[in-house]
């Protein structure tokens, strides 16, 4: 059978521990942990249509049919090897590598340039993370709601420029989602409410609608049609009284404030506060359609 291309989600789960675990349970402690993650994250990418490709005693090469799979596998992995193995206190947890590209399968395997991208981005990874390239974070649809936070860039021979990689979180619990993301945020009471305006329409978030999303894919809340607009271009929150917007795009979002100054985001966040306008994007300027403006009433 001839190798045929196709664009896949590669995913490269490895299990690593900490220097103290044998230590603690023993080496035939260590080899049953390792036993039952393995078990798990391979049930798991079963459980969501994955392809195992290869499989050692501690890592798994897999692919998926769509990101939607790939993502939701990578982070039930994570989650069930924290709720299953709740003895070993993460001690025992998992790196994940993930990225979407186009793969060569043949009756000898799966090969390609998106492997060893994929590969390189699990490399790098550290305990308890999910590692993913931007190509993979752009095919993930945006009703699942996961958070993302860039993490520079890495250097891959198989590509001229050097690929953008991203952390999505995975926690369940906002209040431990919130150890990571949202540590300059504190907790309060107030019952705040952010009024967004677009075209003539106004949308309002407050704790009862706590997310609103802005791109170009069909599965946001506002939806620009524009070739300068990521699928996945902003997303804005509310988080324990306060809220934020977070750049995930290409091109940037341009932000003006009520006193008039001026911000850049790009793979970044800015806190929401009074008044304003941003753009995805491109530069504000007056008469722009797509100009989204914002107030943030505390009542």
């Amino acid at each position: 059978m001839p190798a045929k291309d196709l664009k896949l989600p590669v995913l490269i789960t490895e299990v690593c521990w900490n220097e103290n675990v044998a230590e603690r349970f023993g080496k035939i402690g260590l080899q049953n942990l390792l036993l039952k993650a393995m078990n798990i994250a391979t049930n798991i990418v079963k459980e969501h249509s994955g392809k195992i490709v290869q499989a050692g005693e501690k890592n798994i090469f897999c692919t998926f049919p769509n990101a939607k799979k790939a993502i939701q596998a990578a982070c039930t992995q994570h989650r069930s090897l924290k709720n299953q193995l709740p003895q070993s206190k993460l001690q025992v947890s998992l790196k994940t590598g993930l990225h979407y590209g186009v793969v060569k399968i043949s009756k000898d395997g799966v090969s390609g340039e998106s492997v060893s991208i994929g590969r390189k981005i699990q490399r790098v990874a550290t305990a308890s993370q999910i590692l993913l390239s931007k190509d993979m974070m752009e095919e993930i649809p945006t009703a699942l709601n996961i958070q993302f936070q860039s993490k520079g860039k890495l250097k891959a021979k198989e590509r001229f420029q050097k690929i953008k990689i991203f952390e999505a979180f995975w926690m369940e619990n906002e209040e431990e989602h919130t150890v990571f993301i949202e540590n300059d945020i504190k907790r309060n009471s107030t019952e705040a409410v952010l009024i967004l305006k677009y075209q003539g329409k106004k949308y309002k978030l407050n704790k009862s609608r706590t997310s609103f999303r802005i791109g170009r894919s069909n599965e946001n809340d506002i939806i620009i049609d524009d070739a300068s607009i990521s699928r996945s271009h902003a997303l804005v929150r509310y988080v324990n009284g306060k809220f934020k917007i977070t750049d995930q795009s290409t091109n940037g979002t341009y932000l003006q404030t009520a006193a008039k100054q001026d911000h850049f985001l790009h793979n970044s966040d800015f806190l929401l506060m009074d008044k304003g306008v941003f753009c995805p994007g491109s530069e504000i300027k007056k008469g722009d359609p797509y100009l989204i403006y914002y107030s943030v009433l505390n009542k």
